[in-house]
């Protein structure tokens, strides 16, 4: 157990390395080349969140991302390649964004697919569970709650 928490945090003191330098950079630029470069700095900080999401998620795509010689910063700018290609660097939908990260990565797409559905299962139970719950509460108070049988007069100090 103690191992799979070691690829996952090497992977994700990584990524928020590369993601910090990358934040360096952008400070020493001038106002305008960081407007200009606007749209990189977005894809890149979503890619470094997307991608520090799945490594939570999963110790094989820790160990890819530990694995390959790639960064955050070279994976933000293949996204924003297909954006391009697609014509959709303005819009691009996120069913696209997440392909092009997990093809980058060369990460499995039906392993992200079953992670993210065993996760909604998993939401999805706790909701219920939440609400069951919640129900009980208001069962119980309701229950236990004495009837207050006392008339406006017996009410009334005055």
């Amino acid at each position: 157990m103690k191992v799979k928490q070691d690829y996952k945090k090497q992977a994700i003191n990584k990524v928020n390395q590369e993601i910090e330098e990358y934040r360096q950079q952008q400070k020493k630029k001038t106002v305008e080349i960081v407007y200009k470069l606007m749209t990189q700095h977005m894809f890149t900080e979503a890619t470094a969140h997307y991608s520090l999401d799945l490594i939570k998620k999963s110790e094989r795509i820790a160990r890819l991302v530990l694995e390959k010689e790639a960064n955050t910063v070279d994976c933000a700018k293949a996204v924003i390649a297909v954006a391009r290609k697609t014509g959709s660097l303005g819009a691009m939908q996120l069913e696209h964004f997440y392909n092009a990260i997990w093809d980058y990565y060369k990460i499995d797409h039906k392993e992200v697919k079953e992670l993210e559905r065993i996760e909604a299962l998993k939401r999805e139970e706790a909701r219920k569970k939440r609400l069951a719950n919640a129900a009980k509460r208001k069962k119980s108070s309701t229950a236990t709650q004495p009837e207050n049988k006392a008339d406006n007069k017996q009410l009334s100090l005055f």
